[in-house]
């Protein structure tokens, strides 16, 4: 359990390394780590696929991540998010302003907030050993939209 949490927040770290050195404004900081958060985690599934022929649906359940209680979920649903992320980074990044973004950011931390919650939302049935229940697809659902919200309020913002 230690070595699987070392190696989360190891990921994690490189991942905001790799957003650090893309960029010198904080907000692209920001979308370079949720693309590059997002194109990890779909690749991560897409090859788990090709190599081990796992997951064997999207509706298959996955222990997401263990920091700092366990997330789970079926795979459809942080593909969803990932795909999220990656497209909330490279529309920022397309689109980056010296206009504030107060709106966008202020959307998709909500937006992550809600998922966040779905996601956590069997870890105490997982903490004591058991199986998830049912995934609260609605809760996810309102998540998902923010985040594309965030997307669309990002895409509408011009360069200066």
């Amino acid at each position: 359990m230690r070595v699987e949490v070392a190696r989360e927040a190891s990921t994690m770290v490189l991942l905001a390394c790799i957003a650090w050195v893309a960029s010198s404004r904080a907000m692209g900081r920001l979308a370079s780590f949720f693309l590059v958060f997002g194109i990890w985690d779909i690749t991560f599934y897409f090859w788990l696929r090709v190599l081990i022929g796992w997951p064997a649906s999207l509706m298959t359940w996955d222990l997401l991540f263990l920091i700092p209680v366990p997330w789970s979920a079926p795979v459809l649903a942080p593909v969803l998010v990932a795909a999220c992320m990656a497209l909330f980074g490279t529309v920022t990044l397309l689109r980056e302003s010296k206009r504030s973004m107060l709106g966008a950011i202020a959307l998709v931390l909500a937006g992550f907030a809600v998922t966040y919650v779905a996601f956590v939302w069997n870890s105490g049935l997982l903490l004591a050993g058991g199986v998830p229940g049912k995934f609260p697809w609605i809760l996810f659902s309102v998540g998902v939209a923010l985040l594309l919200a965030s997307s669309g309020l990002t895409s509408r913002t011009q360069r200066n």
